[in-house]
């Protein structure tokens, strides 16, 4: 399952245009058939929330399969950020852009000292 009692969670699927909406997994209401818009069922655990949505079905329910939403969690002191880890930090990115700039001008200077030499 992707959320626990009292996580935030954002929808992140939806049929009914519902993605980004945050919410509060209340409680879980247990599994069930939930009829997908192609046609099939699935037995998906569903969790009772605090926001009231409208399905793609049009019926409005404070309900929603665990599947649809990712937890929103403090990841804890010992967590990765796997995009600062691959780009760097802010200070980082600018230390590399500086460093990229200050090598373009030390070729401008060694082109001019050259015509300058001749």
């Amino acid at each position: 399952m992707n959320c626990q009692k009292g996580d935030l969670a954002m929808i992140v699927e939806s049929a009914a245009g519902n993605e980004g909406v945050i919410l509060t997994c209340l409680h879980l209401w247990g599994g069930t058939l939930m009829k997908c818009p192609d046609g099939t069922t699935e037995n998906v655990p569903i969790w009772v929330t605090n926001r009231e949505l409208r399905a793609w079905s049009g019926q409005v329910s404070n309900r929603i399969a665990d599947y649809q939403l990712r937890p929103i969690r403090d990841p804890g002191p010992d967590a990765v950020d796997e995009t600062i880890q691959r780009l760097g930090t802010p200070m980082d990115m600018r230390l590399r852009e500086l460093e990229n700039e200050l090598a373009k001008m030390n070729e401008s200077l060694d082109r001019l000292e050259k015509v300058l030499t001749r």
